[in-house]
């Protein structure tokens, strides 16, 4: 016996219904406004740290930019070597510093290491060599 053709095509309508209901809800976009606000109410963790700075021979300028704050301003330029106590952001996202340093002209290759040291994380360091008397870069660290 076969069964009634209006309640198997009313079944299969369902069916598609329930599945384009969950697709959709599956595939919908979030509202901007919904994301602005869950970023703008969550807390901003803030990590003790220790950044040290070395490098070789003279240098005439230094700059140590992050999210626009110059963390090497008070870097004595006479000595090779500087240590500061910072806070920085949330490290899961990792920290991104632009590096720029001026030795004197025909200064010979030299390097600049940039060492940091979150409380509670192992610490990490990166070197960069220079052909000129200028560097200009981007050191990524993450944790």
């Amino acid at each position: 016996m076969r069964g009634s053709p209006p309640i198997q095509l009313f079944l299969l309508l369902l069916a598609f219904g329930l599945a384009g209901i969950v697709l959709s809800r599956l595939t919908r976009a979030e509202s901007p406004v919904a994301k602005s606000a869950v970023k703008s109410t969550a807390p901003v963790t803030r990590v003790k740290a220790r950044l040290r700075i070395e490098w070789a021979g003279k240098l005439e300028k230094l700059q140590i930019l992050h999210e626009d704050r110059d963390l090497a301003s008070k870097a004595d330029l006479a000595s090779e070597s500087a240590e500061f106590k910072i806070e920085l952001p949330d490290l899961k996202k990792g920290i991104e510093l632009q590096i720029s340093a001026k030795w004197p002209t025909g200064t010979p290759k030299t390097a600049l290491s940039i060492e940091i040291e979150p409380d509670g994380h192992d610490s990490r360091s990166l070197l960069r060599w220079t052909e000129d008397a200028s560097l200009e870069d981007i050191l990524v660290f993450s944790w």
